[in-house]
């Protein structure tokens, strides 16, 4: 392997984006939860897909590791550096480089914040849908190569959903481009369906063409309180069928998730009159005016007729804001093993119910974190506890209940370092080898994001 310097780069880069100082570097270093801190040798800051396409051939000719990097939102060490690897981060790659209202699509550089691109749209009277608590700094680079959900998945879909073209360089610098805005192509394997959840290990995306909907006008709340998660799921279902097509969002809180929040955001829950128990939060959202359909009254005569309250404005702002505090409330409140699986809908009372008994045997006085997108089936699976020998016990029994119900050790944050162990121990043999063969194929020297994701190489 060739010995990473920065005069390697200089004929591509200018000195201020090929970052070699150990405090500039440091600023791209470190993963949001603090769990991973990079420890590239460069810094790489390209403005266009030229460059990006220039590094990734230099690094190709001398077997040089690279690491795509995005807004650094990620939570399970996908973007992180080893020693030796150099990092290329697309914050500089952040144009709107055209947006067709007609056609319902806009085209973007990767570097794009996810806010940026939804401000794009707002202002073309249109809509981009996916919903993510760090809109302000996660990019759609990043967004896409780890297929990020959301709480707007049941109306709109995964990222993969939201894609209509990519420009990606593949691992040997060449440019692949299938930017049009065309819904139907059929035209044999969707190679952009490949890059979307590879997490950087076949290809760096460069731009993106995006599908947009048409703008929300109105929205409502919906709360419903329960014992059971079944009867919230009853309830999501009645939901589905008398909503007139307006559910996009079916949140659950969990009990111990109120106590979470009582003791780490008090000035919240002092303006919150909280349930205490198990409850759900359903959005719905229209785009009709409300001279046509007045979604305010519509939500008001659906809570009363299936017995949930129809929240107003200031009350559904202040119980979105609660579930939206949560993940922050947990790393405030104490150590925690944190999980982000998906069990089909009419498991996730059974897969609850016996990893509840399960941990409370490695772990009697644990708090157990359970909230997230009922609605999917996803759910963020986390323990609170003050010791985390048994760390690897509880994952191995989260993992394999998942898995026995049907469902996935990762639902919308990927694998990266974080997840790689669990994969190899709980997915079929078939599909790993098929994950490593693609890698091979698009990368058979190993170069991008080298050991990350389901087709890292043994």
């Amino acid at each position: 392997m060739t010995l990473v310097t920065a005069n390697l780069f200089a004929d591509i880069l200018p000195p201020e984006r090929l970052l070699t100082n150990a405090d500039a570097i440091a600023l791209y270093s470190k993963e949001q939860r603090g769990t991973y801190v990079s420890e590239p040798s460069l810094v790489l800051l390209p403005s266009s897909t030229a460059e990006v396409a220039a590094i990734v051939t230099r690094c190709a000719a001398n077997k040089i590791p690279l690491v795509p990097q995005g807004g650094n939102t990620g939570l399970v060490g996908g973007a992180v550096c080893a020693p030796g690897e150099v990092l290329l981060n697309f914050s500089r790659m952040n144009k709107i480089q055209s947006l067709r209202p007609d056609a319902f699509a806009m085209t973007v550089e990767a570097g794009c914040t996810l806010r940026q691109v939804q401000d794009a749209a707002s202002a073309a009277q249109l809509y981009f849908p996916l919903g993510l608590s760090t809109a302000d700094t996660c990019q759609i680079g990043g967004n896409i190569s780890s297929n990020a959900g959301g709480i707007n998945v049941l109306r709109y879909g995964m990222t993969r959903n939201l894609v209509l073209g990519l420009e990606a360089v593949l691992a040997d610098g060449t440019i692949w481009s299938d930017a049009s805005p065309t819904r139907k192509k059929n035209e044999g394997v969707d190679l952009k369906q490949l890059l979307i959840g590879s997490e950087g290990t076949i290809a760096l995306i460069t731009s993106a063409t995006l599908a947009l909907q048409t703008k929300p006008q109105q929205s409502a709340t919906l709360l419903i309180v329960s014992e059971q998660i079944d009867e919230l799921l009853s309830l999501y279902k009645r939901l589905q069928q008398e909503s007139n097509h307006t559910l996009t969002a079916f949140e659950f809180i969990t009990a111990p998730c109120w106590h979470l929040l009582e003791q780490t955001r008090p000035e919240l829950m002092a303006q919150l009159d909280s349930p205490k128990k198990l409850a759900a939060l359903a959005r719905l959202e229209s785009s009709s005016s409300a001279a046509l359909f007045n979604l305010d009254n519509f939500a008001a005569n659906l809570a009363a007729a299936l017995n949930i309250e129809h929240l107003n404005e200031q009350r559904a702002a202040l119980f979105w804001q609660a579930r939206r505090e949560l993940p922050w409330a947990q790393r405030d409140y104490s150590p925690s093993i944190k999980h982000d699986i998906a069990v089909p809908l009419d498991r996730i009372q059974e897969f609850l119910k016996r990893a509840g008994q399960k941990i409370h045997a490695l772990y009697p006085d644990a708090l157990l974190i359970s909230f997230g997108h009922l609605g999917d089936g996803n759910i963020h699976y986390n323990i609170s506890v003050t010791d985390l020998t048994r760390k690897n016990e509880v994952n191995e029994c989260v993992f394999t209940l998942a898995r026995d119900c049907g469902g996935s050790i990762s639902a919308e944050h990927g694998l990266g370092l974080a997840r790689l162990e669990d994969y190899a121990q709980t997915t079929d043999k078939t599909t790993q080898r098929l994950q490593r063969q693609l890698k091979q194929l698009f990368d058979p020297h190993n170069i991008l994001n080298p050991g990350k994701s389901a087709g890292a190489q043994k």
